[in-house]
């Protein structure tokens, strides 16, 4: 393009208004931006700028600057892309760190297989963590009897705990994953108390009448503990005695109930009862 000013003819170039680039196809979308440069013509004249402006406006062009934005079909769409980061970004704005490490890791279950979880002192008892699970693998169990007298706790699948004194504790097994996840289970185990069982011996089953007997309560005992009262009664209503060992006469024949009664630390008791037959004397006769 030519144009003619003050004498002297300036070369210019300028696409014609509307064109798109060579092999594009016009469309709706924003592509790009395509540069119409207008040549600065020699003292730059304000009237000849102004008339060729106006001549290019006339042609189609609505809207001129320095830079002029065109729509194209089939060139990267800038808003396109942006609406497309935004998509892909916004599952990880929603689901947090889940879509960049997976999803978190379930905690192991802790299950408790014991037996007996009931009975009487000293009650040994069994435990066992195989039915706990894992979608990892479980690398530790840690057991606590919930026992006094076992301070430490005690590692360990299966594992066994004698409790010594009546009561009820509570059991507790901790499990971990291989990630570092732990679950924990309690089981309560009561432990009763059985009682004493009172025993004595008589020194003379047939004593005579006056006769000092002796009724010994050694046999006694207590399973768990021991036995810490004694208590006689001689069924000939003459007062009771206490102690492991004692004596005892009758002063009149007949059949008597003697009672034992042994109690031990728990207040628990038992008592042992025995029949005695006491004689008269002989009577020497006389001779002829």
């Amino acid at each position: 393009m030519s144009l003619k000013t003050g004498g002297r003819q300036v070369e210019g170039t300028c696409a014609t208004p509307g064109a798109p680039p060579r092999g594009a196809v016009v469309g709706a979308s924003v592509a790009r931006s395509t540069v119409i440069d207008v040549p600065r013509l020699p003292g730059s004249p304000y009237r000849d700028r102004r008339s060729l402006l106006l001549s290019w406006a006339t042609q189609g062009v609505t809207r001129m600057h320095r830079r002029t934005r065109r729509r194209y079909v089939g060139e990267p769409d800038r808003g396109r892309r942006s609406r497309l980061i935004l998509l892909l970004i916004l599952p990880l704005l929603l689901g947090g760190c889940a879509a960049l490490f997976g999803p978190p890791n379930p905690p192991p279950e802790a299950v408790i297989d014991a037996a007996p979880t009931r009975g009487n002192a000293p009650l040994q008892v069994a435990f066992d963590a195989h039915l706990s699970s894992d979608d990892g693998t479980i690398v530790g169990c840690t057991w606590n009897f919930g026992d006094p007298a076992t301070a430490l706790n005690t590692m360990g699948r299966s594992v066994s705990h004698t409790y010594a004194k009546p009561g009820t504790y509570e059991a507790t097994l901790e499990v971990v994953d291989d990630r570092g996840e732990a679950d924990e289970e309690n089981v309560a185990i009561v432990v009763t108390n059985p009682p004493p069982v009172a025993a004595f011996s008589i020194s003379s089953s047939m004593p005579f009448v006056g006769e000092q007997v002796v009724f010994d309560a050694d046999g006694s005992r207590d399973p768990n503990d021991e036995v810490t009262a004694y208590a006689g009664d001689f069924g000939d209503n003459r007062g009771t005695a206490s102690g492991r060992r004692v004596s005892h006469s009758y002063i009149e024949a007949g059949s008597y109930t003697v009672v034992l009664t042994v109690t031990d630390t728990y207040g628990t008791t038992d008592r042992e009862v025995r029949f005695l037959n006491v004689i008269s004397p002989r009577r020497g006769g006389c001779g002829g």
